[in-house]
């Protein structure tokens, strides 16, 4: 009888509120999706996506490089392994296909993205748009405009949605604003009066601002910490830009480069996400627990297994969950106790 369950029936459905803003839960997350084994002989199967979205995952993982001639099609796959290659179209289907079989909230698609070309880039935007239809988000709701202190919609305002995560194109981004504003404005005065009124530049990132605090001199300990650090990131640290068609895809998940928590504060973007490899965060954590703690509570943040974890173990990630991050990324091929922790 319901006396012997192990959990409490009533919770086996959502029983909590979902209308607080998106940075406010804790997201299933998957690291290197794709991947049905290890992480430098695997193989790759679009089916994978299918798998961990029925298990209930809400953020996939999406490694993308460039398809070679003649057909150059955009590929998934880990780069500089000896993991197998599948169609990007493939796995955009498998998504479309399973995304909302098993809940219908919103999911959150991580692109690592390594196609230098914007041809395409274009082709990857254009398969995301006409598959998913309108599943995707393309542009933001009306009640949460993308700019400083304003807050992400809610889960239950993203329900059925397809959200991009991927590098935006600040430069072609802040023309089309321009474009729009000089459209809507009035006058030329109202215009410059609005320009006046704001401390910075719209459409500013933290990576935009880390560029000038990166001109500092780099001694050797800092360069040994730099080594390890792109060690741990694997590919992740060179993704290439966006191009237009991909940015355009990008809204309330914007990914940039962490530079510090007091900048972030400052800047105050709830729709901008950093990630961090597990030993960075860790260190974070022991150094700036309260810290790190306020900053989720305002923005989301992205944990994945560091780069030598080439048997696809896991890391435990309930000493993330402690500190308030809601992506802490898992290999889901790997049933190991950090992942049983995970699906309980």
């Amino acid at each position: 009888g319901p006396e012997n369950s192990l959990i409490f029936p009533e919770r086996l459905t959502v029983y909590q509120d979902m209308s607080q803003p998106l940075p406010h839960y804790f997201i299933n997350s998957s690291h290197n999706t794709y991947l049905t084994a290890g992480q430098f002989s695997g193989i790759s199967s679009p089916e994978m996506y299918r798998q961990v979205l029925l298990a209930g995952c809400r953020c996939l993982e999406l490694d993308c490089w460039k398809g070679r001639p003649p057909d150059e099609e955009p590929i998934i796959t880990h780069g500089y392994t000896m993991t197998t290659e599948i169609l990007f179209k493939d796995v955009i289907e498998a998504i479309a296909e399973s995304a909302f079989k098993t809940s219908q909230y919103p999911v959150i698609l991580s692109f690592e993205n390594h196609v230098d070309s914007p041809k395409q880039q274009a082709k990857m935007a254009d398969y995301c748009r006409t598959i998913f239809g309108d599943m995707l988000l393309t542009e933001p709701l009306e009640k949460y405009p993308l700019k400083a202190g304003s807050p992400v919609p809610s889960p239950q305002e993203l329900l059925g949605k397809i959200l991009i995560k991927n590098k935006k194109n600040q430069v072609a981004d802040n023309r089309s604003q321009e474009m729009k504003r000089r459209k809507s404005m009035e006058s030329v005065a109202e215009e410059a009066a609005c320009g006046e009124t704001t401390q910075t530049v719209p459409g500013e990132t933290e990576e935009q601002c880390e560029n000038e605090e990166e001109q500092e001199p780099i001694d050797q300990e800092d360069e040994e910490e730099h080594k390890k650090n792109a060690s741990d990131e694997g590919t992740a640290g060179q993704e290439v830009r966006a191009y237009a068609e991909m940015s355009s895809l990008v809204n309330y998940i914007q990914p940039v480069k962490f530079v510090s928590f007091e900048l972030s504060k400052e800047i105050n973007r709830s729709y901008v996400i950093s990630s961090f490899t597990e030993t960075k965060a860790l260190d974070m954590l022991i150094k700036f627990c309260l810290d790190f703690v306020e900053y989720n509570k305002r923005q989301m943040s992205r944990i994945y297994p560091k780069g030598t974890r080439m048997d696809s173990s896991n890391y435990m990630p309930h000493v993330f969950w402690n500190t308030g991050c809601q992506m802490v990324a898992l290999n889901f091929q790997t049933s190991d106790i950090p992942m049983q922790l995970n699906n309980s």
